[in-house]
């Protein structure tokens, strides 16, 4: 069979055009799966056409595919090809590869047995040999086939590996404004002086980089190897990240006419400082005001790596005001083991004690019943993990983020003085003090407590976040309404008050849509589903609810400003757009 490459009839007589005639030896065939685009040809384009078709041969094993002569005759150029068989493997033996080195490749020796011989199969498993070394301390190593036998169409061969020397990590070194201790730096990117050097987190620096809100990143980072020792280049900037953040609420609280409504404001300040003292550490505060005569104030503190050690410190404070009803004070002191990234383990000890207020004594006394609500202290100790696998923390494309927390402990109920005290004047012999008698005093308590957020990458520009966030309350005795869950609002299920709804029990579900349109700003359309169950106070509920809305998060050069709008229904109650909800936050950074 002889294949021509002819060039476009437009073209034919063009001078310096050629028609390619390719006549393979004898008996051979071309393979039908191989085409040159037709398009007109001159010598140096016939060359590249050559050349493509033995690569193209050569990778389906016909490794002695060669162009034996040319000839050229006015405007015609004939190429002899030949083909030769197609050859196959006898054995690829391992020469001196650890087979530890294998690990992840995809890739079996054994798998080359008495199969075609692929040099494009040989090639890639070289380089994920490769890539495994350069991350146990060899970025020099090479790799290559030794006492390479042909027997007929068969080949053997052993695979050899040349390490060269071993590389370790010498000291970081930092170019920029950025104040912040080597040793954070360190632990944080994985890269500690003396460390054998590892590809892959040199690779993984500036993804680390940019998930640090005080770090700005001026130029890509560099290596550079000095004997046997390599030096990671970092050139950095101080970013604008401790923040303070205003988060407005507009919420309609009823009707108070036939076409007037009555709302109701409600504020959340955050105060968020990142690296004041270039330890890395962490000082938050947040100050709530959600609900009529009901206020929240939580401190928190973070100092990671303690005398140069994995470990890091962490507390954190909660003071919780509802109403005129309780009290809730609670404290968590924590000891993190920190992995490279920021992710960690941590476990706590954490005391939780709640305050009556006020008591409806005239209920007490008629139904002769203790309150839903009464003076407890709980103690614990919790486990904590925390995993960000996120292409960026912020305003993420694609990654997973998983939080786990769990606590067990010992709840003491406190007798209350007002309660105890009380006097039937129906029936004054009655001691109040006796309704304690029917409740255990001492029990154990458990909570668990899970958060999860899946971003899944739609075309280039887009992502779609798929988030559960879930806890329930494990306890020997009933829990009280002061040891619930309040959830509800911009943070843990959209359209709704915020931490208007009481459980024991709940599972929210989240899918939003989110069209990124900058590094920090993007626009969503959202759905929220809950599942929840409050069996404790006289409301107890046990259904759904749900919510639907969309938003808008825009960064500008003064500070982030969002917007949200959702409307939620429950399983009673349905969709009114009168009792929607509207969040406007401004986050200011410095």
């Amino acid at each position: 069979m002889v294949f021509y490459l002819r060039p476009l009839t437009i073209s034919a007589q063009a001078e310096g055009l050629f028609v390619l005639e390719i006549v393979p030896e004898k008996g051979a065939e071309l393979l039908d799966d191989f085409q040159f685009p037709l398009d007109s040809l001159s010598l140096v384009s016939i060359d590249e056409h050559l050349d493509s078709l033995i690569n193209f041969y050569r990778s389906r094993s016909y490794l002695e595919a060669s162009i034996d002569s040319t000839t050229k005759f006015t405007q015609k150029v004939t190429a002899y090809f030949h083909v030769g068989p197609q050859f196959k493997w006898a054995k690829l033996r391992n020469g001196n590869v650890d087979p530890i080195l294998f690990n992840g490749t995809g890739f079996r020796l054994v798998d080359f047995e008495k199969n075609l011989f692929q040099y494009n199969d040989v090639l890639k498993m070289q380089d994920a040999i490769l890539d495994n070394i350069e991350n146990l301390g060899y970025p020099f190593a090479t790799i290559y086939l030794d006492s390479i036998t042909i027997n007929g169409e068969e080949v053997e061969a052993s695979l050899m590996i040349d390490k060269k020397s071993a590389i370790k990590f010498d000291a970081l070194k930092k170019e920029g404004d950025l104040k912040i201790s080597d040793t954070y730096l360190s632990n944080y990117l994985g890269i500690r002086e003396g460390d054998l050097y590892n590809k892959s987190k040199v690779l993984d620096i500036k993804n680390k980089l940019r998930d640090l809100a005080f770090v700005a990143i001026e130029k890509d980072p560099s290596v550079f190897f000095k004997g046997e020792e390599a030096v990671v280049n970092l050139f950095l900037k101080k970013r604008n990240a401790s923040r303070f953040d205003f988060l407005f609420g507009l919420l309609p609280t009823g009707s108070i006419g036939e076409n007037e409504n009555r709302y109701r404001f409600t504020i959340t300040f955050d105060a968020d400082l990142h690296n004041q003292l270039g330890w890395g550490e962490r000082i938050f505060l947040e100050f709530q005001n959600l609900q009529a005569q009901t206020q929240e104030l939580k401190l928190g503190f973070n100092y990671p790596y303690i005398l140069d050690l994995p470990f890091g410190a962490d507390f954190k404070f909660n003071l919780y005001k509802r109403d005129t009803s309780f009290l809730n004070i609670e404290y968590d002191l924590g000891i993190q083991y920190l992995f490279e990234g920021g992710n960690y383990f941590k476990t706590f000890i954490s005391n939780k004690t709640t305050n009556l207020i006020t008591i409806n004594e005239a209920r007490i006394i008629s139904n002769k019943v203790l309150p839903s609500t009464l003076d407890v202290s709980t103690s614990n100790v919790g486990l904590e993990y925390q995993l960000n696998k996120l292409d960026y923390r912020f305003n993420p494309r694609k990654g997973l983020d998983l939080n786990v927390q769990g606590r067990i402990g010992i709840r003491k109920i406190k007798q209350n003085n007002d309660i105890v005290t009380l006097k039937d004047p129906n029936d004054e012999s009655f001691d109040f003090a006796s309704l304690y008698d029917s409740t255990n005093l001492n029990s154990f308590q458990s909570k668990i407590e899970t958060n999860i957020s899946y971003y899944l990458p739609i075309m280039k520009r887009a992502t779609l976040k798929v988030k559960n966030h879930s806890g329930f309350i494990l306890s020997e005795e009933q829990a009280f309404e002061n040891e619930q869950y309040r959830i509800g609002g911009s943070q843990l299920l959209r359209g709704f008050d915020d931490e208007s709804i009481f459980a024991d029990l709940f599972s929210v579900f989240t899918l939003e849509y989110r069209l990124l349109i900058a590094q920090n700003s993007f626009i969503s359309v959202f759905s929220d589903y809950a599942l929840i169950e409050n069996t404790i106070s006289e409301e107890a509920y046990s259904g759904t609810a749900w919510s639907v809305g969309a938003g808008l998060t825009f960064d500008t050069k003064v500070g982030i400003f969002g917007i949200s709008y959702a409307v939620g229904r429950t399983s009673e109650i349905p969709f009114d757009l009168r009792t929607a909800k509207i969040h406007l936050g401004y986050v200011s950074l410095f």
